[in-house]
Formats: C-alpha cells, sequence, structure tokens
C-alpha cells in the first residue's frame, strides 16, 4: 500500500472510504486506486457508497480533468460500477444523470 493513499471498509455505515494524502498524484495513483475501489465493489453483494477523503489533496485544473476522465471511462472506471451506490468527494455530493433531461430534472428539484 502506498503512503499516497489508504483504503478502509468502514461497518457502520457501510461504506468504502478512500483516503489520499499530500503525497497523492493524481496521474500516477488514480490508475492503481481505480483498480481497487472496483476490487472493493465486487467484492460487495450489495451496492456501497463510496467516500472519497480528499482534503489534503492539492490538485490543479490539467489533474481535475484528468482525474475525471480516467474514474468515468475505461476498464478499470469505477464511476459507472452497478455496485457503486453512491460516490461522494470530501464534503462535495456527486450525482450522476443517464441523460441531459434527468440531469436537469435532478438540478430543478434542488429548488
Amino acid at each position: 500500500m502506498s503512503e499516497a493513499y489508504r483504503f478502509e471498509l468502514l461497518q457502520d455505515p457501510r461504506v468504502i472510504l478512500f483516503t489520499t494524502t499530500d503525497d497523492y498524484n493524481v496521474r500516477e495513483h488514480l490508475p492503481i486506486t481505480n483498480r481497487i475501489v472496483v476490487e472493493y465493489l465486487e467484492a460487495e453483494g450489495e451496492p456501497i457508497p463510496v467516500i472519497i477523503n480528499a482534503l489534503k489533496l492539492s490538485v490543479g485544473l490539467d489533474d481535475v480533468i484528468a482525474g475525471a476522465t480516467m474514474v468515468a471511462r475505461g476498464a478499470t472506471a469505477p464511476y459507472h460500477h452497478p455496485k457503486l451506490k453512491k460516490l461522494i468527494f470530501g464534503s462535495i455530493d456527486v450525482k450522476t444523470c443517464t441523460t441531459l433531461d434527468e440531469a436537469l430534472d435532478f438540478v430543478r428539484s434542488l429548488g
């Protein structure tokens, strides 16, 4: 396990907790941690939330764009995994939608 990240499977509530440190490098570590998240998800019988505790993560816009692409596309992309119940990033609650209309309806529901 790297000093740049840590994974825990919490029991109450049951959630995968993925914590990054200030040594985490999006381009270097994200492909590895994506695979680990998928391994955790596939080991679960039911969909489970994932919390990404990235409070110590310092990234630029290029890293954000590269990271978003890596978590959403490819064989190890956990973002669309059927057992991902909800992705919570720091204090941001991420909502996924399959269509633009669904996204617009969700935004309207926020008030």
